[in-house]
């Protein structure tokens, strides 16, 4: 018998639309690949948004750390500074009583 089998249309019908389901899915793809391209740029600006925002917050909050560290650096030499005249007075007024007695 030569003639077409039965259901051979069939089958046949059925590799057409899966050819031109993968004909179709190629001619998707470079739409697809644009589109992921686009999400994965989008991404990578946010991430890098975040950081730029992390790192002018962090350089903030170490300058306000460097000038409180500056304040209690000033604070410690004028304190110092008046613990010695104290100490010194301390050792006049000895002194003078030394004498005196």
């Amino acid at each position: 018998r030569m003639g077409p089998r039965r259901g051979a249309g069939v089958d046949s019908d059925r590799a057409g639309e899966v050819l031109r389901h993968v004909r179709g899915a190629r001619r998707e793809r470079p739409g697809r690949k644009a589109a992921r391209w686009e999400s994965l740029r989008k991404e990578k600006e946010d991430v890098q948004s975040q950081l730029e925002e992390r790192i002018y917050s962090l350089a903030l909050a170490g300058q306000d750390v460097e000038s409180k560290l500056k304040r209690e650096r000033d604070d410690l030499k004028v304190a110092a500074a008046v613990k010695l005249s104290v100490d010194e007075l301390t050792r006049r007024v000895e002194d003078l009583q030394r004498l005196t007695h």
